[in-house]
């Protein structure tokens, strides 16, 4: 009898002072593509990396790395792993699935694009996320979580016969869950909001990981159900799951803080905004934004909504916004702001010049009844088109999809194949003679915010040998100056073309003359045009005039 209580006494004291499981992280996010740059890959690595710190994870947090950087990491990250640890590896940035045999999935470092001139060479200029699978099962680690945010297109050329949209079904070993941003074989939506910070699957995926007593697997369900709302359906996040028990990123069914994992730490939540369900405490991180100007009475908007005049401070999530400042008689003051620290902007307005050659408002040389204001080389018009009056062409100021509403564009635009792009005529504005632009047509609607024109070398000399030519180097190429330092994005002019989205490809009609299964776009992100498989995905720009 007293040798049965000594062992239950010695099996309780032993139970209890178990060392705690380690939980461990390697979170990446890459953005910073030369071709194809993605607009909150960087964002939603940061803050997904702060959340796991709040829910006691010890974080690695790599950011724009190359592939010897990437898999430096991997395999440190994988090194620290031990049979008490458990073990979660998030990606945000591109990623292809390519087969070799067996069809893999690959994580496109930054820089690695370029090197890459066919589907073989992903196994060797990328990293393999089967790979990073392997080296996380390497440690024996009782629970490995990977989440992938990268099912957008693959950024690649001339070879995307050997390549599918989004990512391949990978096999989970024990102990193993598997989450995408959307279901096998599909591509993420990729575009935003101009102040969204974060993609909409990680955006909801860091709400519902800071909800105490949600499980992983709940937490997933409900980024999926939000997700699919969101992109009415267009979007579908995915997992696949072989854990043997739950995993609680906050807190556990039963109101303790580790979960499945002791000593974790609970985060801490502000009721007071939202009742029993809890506003999270932790958001991203903020700046103040002061705004000033050298004249008295004026206005400020951003992101479209006015607050009255300078100086005007606000406090706002890290992000972009777009800035106006304006008064009766001065030139709008626009610019675009990446706010990232706390910073002062004064606006310098300039008043309107008075020039007799050119009236404020002007008849439109296709509908006399109509009137337009001039802003730079376009004739603006109220029923949502714009005269370039340099090539003599009709505009519509919205993408397919969105509606003109009297100021300004509303709702999603379309995406299209190219071979229903290239289709696509409308009745619009007492027109029924919209086509889809060359282009040629396409490209003069690249605005570089910096002043220089830009330059494409279509049926051109290359830029160096154009300028040894004894040309000018006042161009650009294509936009490509860093943003908010040599130019703005989008590479529109937005207040002819407004619109809430900047990272566009928008189809041409001019198929590819080198590849057969290729047409060319412009990607007014960067204001780049190149050439792109016709099954992928773009938004359309009708114009009608011309040819």
């Amino acid at each position: 009898m007293r040798i049965h209580l000594f062992l239950i006494i010695f099996m309780t004291l032993s139970i209890g002072e178990l060392p705690a499981r380690e939980r461990m992280a390697l979170v990446i996010g890459n953005a910073d593509y030369h071709f194809s740059p993605l607009v909150t890959a960087t964002n939603d690595a940061r803050d997904v990396a702060a959340a796991l710190r709040q829910s006691g994870f010890r974080v690695t947090l790599k950011l724009d790395v190359d592939q010897q950087s990437m898999e430096s990491a991997i395999n440190q990250f994988a090194q620290s792993l031990h049979a008490n640890s458990e073990a979660l590896f998030y990606y945000a940035g591109h990623g292809a699935q390519a087969k070799h045999g067996e069809r893999d999935n690959y994580l496109i470092p930054v820089g690695s694009i370029p090197n890459i001139s066919s589907a073989a060479d992903l196994r060797y200029k990328t990293v393999s996320a089967s790979w990073v699978l392997s080296k996380m099962s390497e440690s024996a680690s009782p629970l490995k979580i990977m989440i992938l945010d990268a099912c957008r297109d693959a950024p690649f050329r001339g070879f995307n016969r050997s390549l599918r949209g989004g990512l391949a079904r990978m096999p989970t070993a024990d102990g193993t869950l598997i989450a995408y941003a959307t279901a096998p074989n599909r591509k993420t939506r990729d575009h935003f909001e101009v102040n969204d910070r974060n993609s909409p699957y990680t955006k909801h995926l860091l709400k519902f990981m800071q909800h105490p007593g949600l499980t992983l697997e709940q937490v997933l369900k409900n980024t999926r159900r939000e997700v699919k709302d969101i992109t009415d359906g267009e979007q579908k996040p995915w997992y696949e799951s072989s854990l043997d028990g739950d995993f609680y990123f906050s807190g556990s069914a039963a109101g303790n803080t580790t979960g499945n994992t002791a000593g974790s730490v609970e985060p801490q939540f502000d009721t007071s905004a939202s009742g029993a369900s809890g506003a999270e405490l932790i958001q991203p991180p903020t700046a103040k934004l002061t705004i000033r100007s050298d004249q008295y009475n004026d206005q400020v908007w951003l992101n479209g909504k006015v607050y009255g005049a300078t100086p005007v401070t606000f406090d706002l999530p890290l992000g972009r916004y777009q800035l106006k400042v304006t008064k009766a008689g001065f030139q709008a003051y626009e610019k675009w702001l990446n706010v990232q620290a706390d910073m002062q902007m004064k606006a310098a307005l300039e008043r309107k010049k008075k020039k007799r050659s050119q009236p404020t408002t002007v008849p439109s040389t296709s509908s006399p009844s109509k009137q337009g204001t001039r802003i730079s080389r376009y004739i603006a018009y109220d029923d949502g088109t714009a005269l370039d009056t340099v090539t003599g062409l009709l505009w519509m100021r919205c993408l397919v999809g969105q509606t003109w509403i009297g100021s300004t564009c509303t709702g999603k635009a379309k995406t299209f194949e190219w071979e229903a792009a290239r289709t696509q005529t409308a009745n619009f504005a007492g027109h029924s003679d919209w086509r889809i632009p060359s282009i040629e047509e396409l490209r003069s609607l690249v605005y570089c915010s910096h002043g220089k024109p830009a330059y494409f070398n279509n049926g051109k000399p290359g830029r160096e040998e154009y300028i040894a030519q004894g040309h000018p180097d006042n161009f650009d190429w294509g936009c490509q100056g860093q943003p908010n330092k040599d130019h703005e994005r989008p590479t529109l002019l937005q207040s002819v073309f407004p619109t809430p989205k900047w990272h566009w490809l928008v189809w041409s009609g001019s198929p590819s003359a080198t590849y057969s299964d290729y047409a060319w776009y412009v990607g007014f992100s960067s204001g780049n045009g190149s050439n792109y498989g016709r099954y992928g995905s773009g938004h359309i720009r009708l114009v009608r005039g011309g040819q």
